[in-house]
């Protein structure tokens, strides 16, 4: 989003500063992400959209094991993804934009921006139904289920997941599984998968095809899912 280097459609014709569209080293949010964890040295407002999430019904795993399984929102991390991607934000808008006298606390210090959507929001790339992530709306319901606890309870009900308590291999090391409350760290959220730090396609931890060779070499699913019959 800034004015050099990779372009995206949405680009700001006066800002070179990047990591400013989600962070400030002064003057972040002091919204409270649940269970007292706190963002990042966030720089944006958290949405207050009501969401529709991916319905257990349809998934084999989740049924197996429904108590504390699917919240009522989304949790955690997956709040500051959904503050650009669900559409309900302008990607502009900030707690501190950069130079004097750019702080708001109300977080609508506006950063011009060309490409967006109306309303200066993330635009639709291919379609929100038809697998683009770029805004994935505020019906989650076909999108990867987040913001749920992965732990021994569901590992014992559905056996086709990865064991979230082994030594030799954890979980933690490959997907990383974030705190439900200061205390735990059980939680899926949309950053067990995506890092947007990194230079891999969708901003994957790993490559979406495969990583390394040897035991190393596995599909980014497969971290979690542990399918009967797979030998790759």
């Amino acid at each position: 989003m800034k004015t050099s280097g990779i372009i995206r459609a949405v680009k700001s014709p006066t800002q070179t500063e990047v990591c400013v569209f989600c962070h400030t080293p002064h003057g972040s949010t002091l919204e409270d992400l649940g269970g007292g964890v706190r963002a990042p040295l966030w720089n944006r407002k958290l949405s207050t959209a009501s969401y529709f999430l991916y319905d257990e019904v349809w998934s084999p795993t989740l049924e197996a094991y429904r108590v504390n399984v699917k919240p009522s929102a989304p949790t955690g991390y997956s709040k500051l993804c959904l503050s650009c991607h669900d559409g309900t934000l302008a990607i502009g808008n900030v707690y501190n934009a950069p130079g004097s006298g750019g702080y708001s606390s109300t977080g609508q210090s506006s950063i011009p921006l060309s490409g967006t959507g109306t309303g200066g929001v993330m635009p639709s790339g291919s379609g929100q139904y038809t697998g683009d992530t770029r805004l994935i709306g505020v019906n989650l319901s076909n999108d990867h289920p987040i913001s749920f606890v992965f732990d021994m309870n569901l590992y014992n009900a559905d056996k086709e997941v990865a064991d979230p308590s082994t030594v030799v291999d954890p979980i933690t090391n490959k997907t990383l599984l974030y705190s439900g409350t200061t205390s735990t760290r059980n939680n899926v959220q949309c950053t067990s998968c995506h890092n947007p730090h990194t230079t891999y396609e969708k901003f994957l931890r790993m490559s979406r095809w495969q990583l390394g060779g040897g035991a190393a070499q596995r599909q980014i699913c497969l971290n979690c899912h542990n399918k009967p019959g797979w030998t790759g």
